[in-house]
């Protein structure tokens, strides 16, 4: 197939990522694709993502498309490619020629004295996941390309894995978030100051009773979801908690734990994830 240059324009694309060691992608991806189609609705243009690897990761996102309309699925992030330039060809045949076929748009920058970067484009995938033509595209190096790669390279990932509160006696608050939350106060305290609440998603919440120096109080740090706030309220009042305040614009409120930490539960649209 003919490979030519081409300037790409800017895209957004909404996919479930997947980061796996080489062996493992065969099983993975798949499954993110079966995972994603049972969640897309309407028309849209599927694509594989593929980034740098990063400390010994192979990392793929499995998506499609989109624009500001575009409904999110769930568990879903949400790239930002800036405009770039690409070779690209179409593949006809078996997708396990895909690899191939990219191989041979590797070969073409280097005889023709392009430096390809890792970001790889693939269109064409569909529920059936069967063999139609597929387009790929293969990033060339430029300096807003690099600089945008770059930043996704960081050891420090955006996510946030836990949230510590400080409290004083670490039982007492392991029964109380537990009442809270309506959870069993289960697992074990870890080196003597430590309890990990157990939450449904989103951030790990951590108590911690170590050199209490005192609460978090002048803003809240993090909020608890709800979906129906006045029965959230009328829980924190039910349990007495301290320092209850009224639902403020439909959307939060907030009140104090016994050890004086402000929490805030909160009605409010999930936060976009990105890459």
């Amino acid at each position: 197939m003919a490979i030519t240059l081409v300037d790409f324009p800017a895209q957004t694309i909404v996919g479930l990522p997947v980061d796996a060691r080489f062996e493992q992608l065969s099983q993975f991806v798949p499954r993110a694709w079966r995972q994603l189609f049972a969640a897309v609705e309407g028309e849209v243009q599927f694509v594989e993502v593929s980034l740098p690897p990063r400390e010994g990761q192979f990392r793929e996102i499995v998506g499609f498309l989109a624009d500001g309309s575009t409904p999110l699925p769930p568990g879903t992030v949400q790239l930002a490619l800036p405009a770039g330039r690409f070779l690209t060809q179409t593949h006809v045949g078996p997708l396990e020629g895909i690899a191939e076929a990219f191989g041979e748009l590797y070969a073409h920058a280097e005889a023709n004295g392009l430096a390809a970067n890792d970001l790889k484009l693939d269109f064409g995938y569909d529920p059936a996941l069967s063999a139609p033509p597929h387009q790929l595209f293969l990033g060339i190096s430029t300096p807003e390309m690099d600089a945008f790669l770059e930043s996704l390279s960081s050891p420090v990932h955006n996510e946030v894995g836990a949230i510590f509160i400080p409290v004083s006696d670490i039982a007492a608050a392991r029964d109380w978030y537990c009442a809270l939350l309506g959870r069993e106060p289960t697992g074990d305290i870890l080196f003597g100051h430590l309890w990990v609440v157990p939450m449904r998603a989103g951030s790990g919440l951590v108590l911690d009773s170590k050199d209490f120096g005192g609460p978090h109080d002048g803003k809240p740090a993090f909020h608890f979801n709800s979906r129906d706030l006045p029965a959230a309220h009328a829980r924190c009042a039910a349990l007495g908690v301290d320092a209850l305040g009224p639902i403020v614009d439909g959307m939060f409120f907030t009140f104090k734990d016994p050890d004086g930490n402000l929490l805030m539960v909160a009605d409010v649209p999930p936060s976009q994830h990105s890459l």
